[in-house]
This record gives C-alpha cells, structure tokens and sequence, in this order.
C-alpha cells in the first residue's frame, strides 16, 4: 500500500507526461518511497490522455 499519493493535474501536456512520470517514479525507486502518482487530465484536447495510459502501462 502506498505511503504517498502524488497528483498531477495536466492539461494538453502530451509532450511531458511520459517523462514527468518516469523521473517522479525513478526518484521514488531511488529514494525506495511507496507511492502512487495520480494524473487528473482536465479536457486536454491533444494525445494526454493516450499518454496517461501509455506511462501507466510502462511504468509500475
């Protein structure tokens, strides 16, 4: 069970996500800290969502 619950809100962000995510997880690794990282995609018109759920599937 996670110890920590990070929550990002993005918008439009699909050029980010995916990296956003992997260095919040690497430094969570590192640090050895439970925790969950939370997206809240708020409307974005462009490919955030697909991104959200690409770096969810990649990332654990």
């Amino acid at each position: 069970m996670p110890i920590l619950s990070i929550v990002i809100p993005a918008y439009n962000e699909e050029k980010m996500i995916l990296k956003a995510a992997y260095t919040i997880s690497e430094l969570l690794n590192k640090e050895k800290i439970s925790a969950e990282i939370l997206f809240v995609n708020d409307g974005s018109e462009d490919n955030t969502w697909k991104e959200i759920q690409r770096a969810s599937q990649e990332i654990e």
